[in-house]
């Protein structure tokens, strides 16, 4: 980063040209070699900016009265958090998070504001870890409405065993039927992970996430 003066000609310049990025910091004009994303996004990243961009549209094209109910629904509703402090929604995001997250469990069919409650909770997750992976295995509900839920997993690249992940640190790595009591999380290279689970309903409610650390050797 280098200070200047009279930047493009100007008493001061803000923004980006060509390869250089204009700022002024506490009075001082600089100028530094323009970065951009580090990474191009995973089509990961991709399929679920589609399935975000394909909710919008759902929600555009929906009658006024729908789209009243989902905001008068989302004033009584919060989604879990993983801080602890549930957030407040307006319809549109309830509508967005429901839609994809129905999509990924393969429900495609429109739905009117759920009048539902999660009653229920993952009991027994536990993490047994081998050598190429590890099995995340939780009590086989048996819930009478067992067939309506799903365990959705998110799981972290390899960290330092230091480190106290969050959900931030992870990225949707499947979801099972609640009932199977198991998912197989592999082939994983050594090293530390915490998988991030929680109930997810078919109408696309979820539970606040429960998390478990294994180590697989090097």
């Amino acid at each position: 980063m280098a200070k200047v003066t009279q930047p493009l000609g100007s008493s001061e310049a803000r923004g980006s040209v060509g390869g250089f990025t204009f700022n002024t910091w506490r009075g001082i004009h600089t100028v530094k070699t323009r970065s951009g994303p580090k990474d191009e996004p995973s089509q990961l990243m991709l399929d679920m900016l589609a399935l975000a961009a394909a909710a919008t549209n759902d929600w555009k094209v929906q009658p006024q009265a729908q789209r009243d109910a989902w905001n008068a629904w989302a004033a009584t509703r919060r989604e879990p958090f993983w801080t602890g402090q549930d957030k407040r929604l307006t319809g549109y995001n309830w509508y967005l998070r429901l839609y994809v997250r129905r999509c990924l469990i393969d429900i495609f069919e429109h739905q009117p504001p759920p009048e539902h409650t999660i009653d229920h909770v993952i009991s027994g997750l536990y993490a047994a870890g081998g050598p190429t992976g590890f099995d995340l295995a939780w009590d086989i509900p048996t819930w009478t409405d067992v067939a309506e839920y799903y365990v959705e997993v998110y799981l972290t690249h390899p960290l330092s065993a230091g480190r106290n992940a969050t959900i931030h640190d992870a990225f949707r790595y499947n979801a099972a039927a609640a009932s199977t009591g198991l998912m197989d999380v592999s082939p994983l290279a050594g090293g530390t992970y915490t998988a991030f689970a929680r109930l997810l309903h078919v109408t696309g409610l979820v539970t606040p996430f429960l998390s478990r650390r294994v180590t697989i050797p090097p």
